[in-house]
């Protein structure tokens, strides 16, 4: 049965991508497989390997199945999995080269089971009472071909505080996969090497927010050449104790959405007109300027951050939608 489902499922998947897109992705690098031993020190400076706009891309029917392996593998075999959590610059990262990835190193199985390290702790925080950390699973490396990335298949920040325990439902806040792109089964995210260290900051506002930023490449050509950044914000509620999602209004050019022209086709966001009710605005700046408890500024881009801390409820009915991302004039 499970193969049956199994089987439906990537006939459907190429069938979509045959009718529903002009373009795929290319074929993924020649195999060069398997698990070495390696250390966690993976070079420095950020990727390199940016691909172009799909538009611009001409690839064979067969491309599809080729992008969505049944499940991920390394030299046709299971790939190697860590059951356990590590913590980055202690922690030796497995390094797994799978079978089928696609132009950025990505795997993207149907069939997602357990690849490399189990978890990771790449950065902490701290406010107060309160830890931040933010957190990858499945974590791995592919050295040999694309030597200055890290891949997760999740990626969230994880909220504790010993003196007043927070409920799992509210710890974890997991990072917007619309800066992924659109695709059946999503790419794994990428960090940078270089970059750890630059991606959580907590700003002492009238409720604390953490801003999750997610490092995209050196000059992505589907967003403005100065944009190298996606951020999502968390407000921590310290009369609830725990952590809320804000969603953002964005004005034009400032908001990250799925490219809903692509339906399986390469690693693409895309800014629109308007945008509303999305975790995930752009930025530049490595720490953003604090105006006043309610407002942050991004001097780099010239991109102004307002947030709503205005009647909050002690208990329930709460409303997430308390940002307005605009241009700072």
């Amino acid at each position: 049965m499970k193969k049956a489902i199994t089987a439906i499922l990537t006939t459907a998947l190429i069938l979509s991508a045959l009718t529903a897109c002009e373009n795929g992705v290319p074929e993924s690098p020649s195999d060069v497989g398997g698990f070495s031993t390696s250390s966690t020190d993976s070079g420095n400076g950020s990727s390199s390997e940016q691909s172009d706009d799909s538009s611009s891309t001409q690839v064979d029917n067969s491309s599809a199945e080729n992008m969505y392996p049944e499940k991920a593998t390394s030299n046709g075999a299971d790939c190697v999995f860590v059951d356990e959590r590590g913590v980055y610059g202690e922690t030796e990262i497995p390094d797994i080269h799978c079978d089928k990835v696609d132009l950025q190193g990505s795997v993207r199985p149907i069939e997602v089971t357990p690849i490399g390290l189990e978890s990771m702790v790449f950065e902490t925080r701290t406010f107060g009472d309160y830890t931040v950390n933010l957190v990858g699973s499945y974590v791995r490396t592919d050295k040999e071909n694309f030597p200055d990335i890290i891949y997760a298949r999740s990626l969230w920040i994880e909220i504790e505080n010993e003196k007043a325990p927070i409920s799992e439902n509210s710890r974890k806040t997991y990072c917007a996969p619309t800066i992924l792109g659109q695709s059946v089964f999503k790419p794994e995210y990428r960090l940078f090497p270089d970059r750890i260290g630059s991606y959580l900051d907590i700003y002492d506002m009238e409720y604390p927010v953490i801003a999750m930023r997610y490092f995209l490449d050196d000059k992505p050509k589907y967003i403005a050449e100065d944009i190298t950044q996606a951020v999502k914000f968390v407000m921590i509620i310290p009369k609830r104790n725990e952590a809320a999602d804000i969603l953002a209004a964005c004005a034009p050019g400032l908001g990250i959405v799925y490219n809903e022209k692509l339906l399986n086709g390469l690693q693409t966001v895309t800014n629109k007109e308007t945008v509303s009710g999305w975790p995930s605005a752009v930025c530049a700046t490595d720490e953003f300027k604090v105006i006043d408890e309610k407002t942050l500024v991004d001097e780099t881009a010239g991109i102004k951050y307002s947030f709503d801390f205005s009647d909050i409820p002690s208990l329930g009915n709460f409303s997430h939608e308390r940002l307005t991302v605009e241009k700072n004039v």
